[in-house]
């Protein structure tokens, strides 16, 4: 995966616009001489990260601490009747 980062908001570069907020592409999204191009521009933070560092899309993640939901609360365990 690769993870660009712009110094500057609206900066082109490789025929694109690129942001303040990290982007991801796919690993071949871009010719090793565009990638070349991308890497050595000073206003560009390009990082190659392994499959294993790979940024989760946004809502795909679950909090560690949640609970149960508010529904599951209401439901009474099997052979606990009121």
């Amino acid at each position: 995966m690769i993870v660009i980062t712009s110094k500057i908001d609206g900066f082109r570069r490789a025929g694109m616009v690129h942001s303040t907020t990290p982007t991801p592409y796919a690993e071949n999204r871009f010719t090793s001489e565009q990638l070349a191009q991308l890497q050595a521009e000073p206003n560009l933070v390009v990082q190659l990260l392994p499959k294993s560092e790979a940024i989760p899309a946004p809502g795909s993640m679950v909090a560690p601490d949640a609970g149960p939901s508010k529904s599951d609360s209401n439901t009474t365990p099997k052979g606990k009747g009121k």
